[in-house]
């Protein structure tokens, strides 16, 4: 599916042509089936009643997401209402015209279940994401802007929010489930600061509900800085027994950019489990931040969130991408490539709009390696039984045995690839050396996955020696593989 959110409508009406923005999106079973268009707000409307009071201003599909649970989109059109936007549920039928189709309506900003004044301007629909809320699938869709001067926590005004949708009991209209909004951050810090920009959800902590993840690129933290952008992370928690919330992190933003005009979060991408630990990790786009000097004003950079027990890392330990050779506007926009199977890796797509250029970066194996050595029997110092060519006669020695076995945390190819693993030993003093007569040897295993393989190694003493009280035997382990052609 692709979406030209300002496709728009001819309206001719008391000899005055207008272009109506409605928005339309293109939909095909794949990319050598044709696309059909459709637009909700413009299908089987009477253009000439259409304005932007009701749905000529929608820039219906300016935001998508693919509801991997119900096969169907989520749309945003922030535009419908006077701007007060919309959301869309669309089922697709390619091989038909008639879509399944469930949305909000102007309804909803009339019978006060939003808890707002009848205002324009809340931009709706901006951005849009799949979201599980207390074990229901549903839709989390933004609302960036405040139009109304009361404090937020007065209720008074609407936005900055972010409003989960589920499908009411007529399943043919969505109904607001839970209004979220920042309740331990200044108001006037986040008036201006287009919260919901941009939107993600994962599990961050593992625990099996998904997380909301929000973006607010022009977000300042002082007086002094502008546009340095943040992000705001909800956990979701309860159980059967407890009713479900989201609790926002203490002190929130932890996460910001650390630049004026960076407009860090921008940009949001859940990219699965990159390192294989179990928790799900985030990317987030700063694409204006300036990464070493003023030269590089606007080239912007990515930056990698890992998950773990505790939900996302913090910033001193986010890990950073950067466009090599520079580019601008790096960070602007970064899709994911959907696994084939369940765990496997991910590689990235990330957009540099001011350059025209869009850099995929292929994600690699990580490997759980567990080997281990042991001596076979005690070696007898009075027994010269093993040859040692450069002392031209025979020394003590011993046999070590080293196993290994490996595990691909995150496997990227679904054939069993052979791995190549080098194990550097090295003694602490001369008096311990192996088979080829030096304290360090480097052996080459090649193992397949959860196959178990074992190595006999010769250490050898040097003659004369009664005992060794102390030695200690260190080992490394790396691997490598043939590296497949890339398709880019």
């Amino acid at each position: 599916m692709v979406c030209a959110p300002q496709w728009y409508a001819e309206r001719k009406k008391f000899n005055e042509r207008n272009y109506l923005p409605v928005g339309m999106c293109f939909a095909a079973k794949s990319p050598t089936y044709k696309f059909k268009g459709f637009s909700p707000p413009f299908d089987g409307q009477n253009v000439r009643s259409m304005s932007y009071l009701n749905t000529g201003s929608c820039q219906f599909g300016i935001s998508a997401a693919h509801l991997k649970a119900q096969n169907t989109f989520a749309l945003g059109a922030p535009g419908c209402w006077t701007w007060r936007g919309d959301t869309w549920e669309v089922g697709l039928a390619p091989d038909s015209d008639k879509h399944d189709l469930r949305h909000l309506g102007k309804q909803i900003w009339q019978d006060g279940n939003m808890n707002t004044k009848w205002e324009n301007s809340y931009y709706l629909g901006y951005s849009v994401a799949s979201f599980k809320f207390a074990g229901q699938n549903g839709i989390v869709s933004s609302i960036p802007r405040i139009t109304d001067e009361s404090d937020l926590t007065e209720g008074e005004a609407l936005g900055p929010s972010i409003v989960v949708l589920t499908q009411n009991s007529d399943n043919n209209t969505l109904k607001v489930s839970l209004k979220i909004s920042p309740s331990k951050v200044n108001v006037d810090d986040i008036r201006f600061a287009f919260f919901g920009y941009s939107l993600a959800t994962l599990d961050t902590n593992g625990d099996g509900l998904e997380d909301l993840v929000v973006g607010a690129p022009f977000y300042s933290s002082s007086k002094d800085s502008y546009d340095q952008g943040a992000i705001f992370i909800y956990m979701q928690i309860g159980s059967e027994y407890d009713p479900y919330k989201m609790e926002e992190e203490d002190s929130a933003p932890q996460r910001k950019g650390s630049k004026s005009f960076s407009r860090f979060g921008s940009c949001l991408a859940a990219i699965g489990d990159l390192d294989g630990d179990g928790y799900e990790d985030l990317a987030v786009g700063a694409p204006f931040m300036t990464v070493d000097s003023d030269e590089d004003a606007g080239t912007g950079v990515v930056y990698i969130y890992m998950g773990s027990e505790e939900g996302l890392g913090k910033d001193d330990t986010r890990q950073m991408i950067k466009a090599e050779p520079k580019l601008y506007g790096f960070g602007s926009s970064i899709a994911q490539q959907l696994p084939s199977i369940e765990g496997q890796g991910y590689d990235l797509a990330v957009g540099a709009y001011g350059s025209d250029t869009v850099l995929v970066f292929k994600s690699k194996e990580v490997v759980d390696v567990i080997w281990n050595m042991t001596f076979i029997g005690k070696i007898d110092f009075s027994k010269d039984e093993c040859i040692c060519e450069q002392l031209l006669r025979l020394c003590p020695c011993i046999d070590l045995e080293v196993c290994l076995i490996y595990h691909k945390k995150n496997v990227k190819y679904e054939d069993n690839i052979k791995l190549g693993f080098n194990i550097t030993l090295s003694t602490v003093n001369d008096e311990l050396f192996f088979s080829n007569e030096k304290t360090e040897l480097q052996e080459k295993f090649e193992v397949e996955e959860d196959k178990r393989k074992c190595k006999i190694l010769r250490v050898l003493a040097k003659p004369g020696i009664e005992e060794i009280r102390l030695f200690t035997i260190m080992g490394h382990v790396n691997f490598s593989k043939e590296e497949k052609k890339s398709n880019y």
